[in-house]
């Protein structure tokens, strides 16, 4: 949908109101508007939830192997114009299925999805002293920092 492209600082700003539950859900894309990044912006605009639409499609139930080596990646994510993203389903030969065979599918984020697995635990960074959002104190130190970025940016 066009109204899924936006301006990375309001995508920003949105995130941060629903407390980065947008980020999950984001795809950047290399198309600039007026000379600023933009992204694709899968989540409703007043809740911060995946859009009806969305939920109709593929993408939102792959899931990501993260940094968990027993994880293969089967899902490729490609750009084939500046606003429009496609996951293509590729199954090499050392993970070959037989009729019948069922398989997650996986995908690999890479590194701009970082900060959104450290929120939900599983980042890096992740360690008894530094937890996901379901640890107060990291969450709190997550969200001045966030909070921080977002004053400057107005």
């Amino acid at each position: 949908r066009k109204t899924d492209v936006k301006d990375n600082l309001h995508f920003g700003f949105k995130s941060f109101i629903f407390n980065a539950e947008p980020s999950e859900w984001s795809y950047g894309v290399s198309e600039q508007r007026l000379g600023r990044d933009q992204a694709i912006d899968i989540t409703d605009d007043t809740t911060g939830e995946i859009h009806s639409l969305a939920r109709q499609c593929t993408p939102v139930y792959v899931n990501e192997v993260g940094h968990n080596k027993k994880l293969h990646c089967n899902v490729d994510i490609r750009h084939t114009n500046e606003c429009s993203v496609y996951y293509y389903i590729f199954i090499d030969k050392d993970h070959a299925m037989k009729a019948g065979d069922q398989v997650e599918l996986l995908v690999d984020y890479g590194e701009a999805y970082e900060d959104v697995r450290e929120r939900k635990g599983y980042g890096k960074d992740n360690n008894k002293l530094c937890g996901g959002d379901d640890d107060d104190a990291a969450r709190l130190k997550r969200n001045f920092v966030d909070r921080e970025m977002v004053q400057q940016d107005i």
